[in-house]
């Protein structure tokens, strides 16, 4: 489960494991925050069903990973640049997620991986032209050659595309 930094409960870090969150220290609840994330869709101070997300964190063997807003934006570029996904902060927190499970060991490089991705980047402008800064537009006129070149742009991207980058 991904859990926004600006959202996570202060608790001391555990060495090399992103499950450093109160549940995963035995506590049955965790306490509020204040909230702060550009992922506003999964910004809360506490978690509504906290019982429910914890029993399936622990019967599906899973872990809370929790991802920094940059790692965030860093998703979001990632997904569009080499996927053609346009996704909003919260739906790109999974992306982030994979990847620091991936570094934390949490997830190993063999394992099967799900990333449900269903929020559209329209639904937070002002989030996708900070994961674009610095990454200048690509032209395409009404050209089929420039659309097919496109098209094979994002094809290229889906064909190196690398979970660890």
């Amino acid at each position: 489960m991904v859990i926004a930094s600006g959202c996570a409960p202060p608790i001391p870090p555990r060495p090399a494991v992103s499950t450093n969150l109160p549940f995963s220290e035995g506590q049955p609840r965790c306490r509020s925050v204040v909230a702060s994330t550009l992922a506003d869709s999964i910004s809360v101070s506490q978690p509504r069903d906290q019982v429910k997300a914890l029993r399936g964190v622990r019967e599906s063997s899973g872990a809370f990973v929790v991802v920094s807003d940059d790692a965030i934006l860093r998703g979001m570029r990632a997904l569009a640049s080499h996927l053609g996904l346009f996704a909003e902060p919260a739906a790109a927190a999974t992306f982030a997620g994979l990847r620091q499970g991936l570094s934390d060991g949490v997830i190993s490089e063999d394992e099967e991986v799900v990333l449900v991705v269903t929020g559209h980047g329209l639904k937070d402008i002002a989030a996708a032209r900070r994961a674009a800064e610095g990454n200048p537009p690509i032209p395409v006129s009404a050209d089929p050659g420039d659309a097919e070149r496109l098209v094979r742009l994002v094809e290229d991207g889906w064909n190196r595309f690398d979970t660890r980058r």
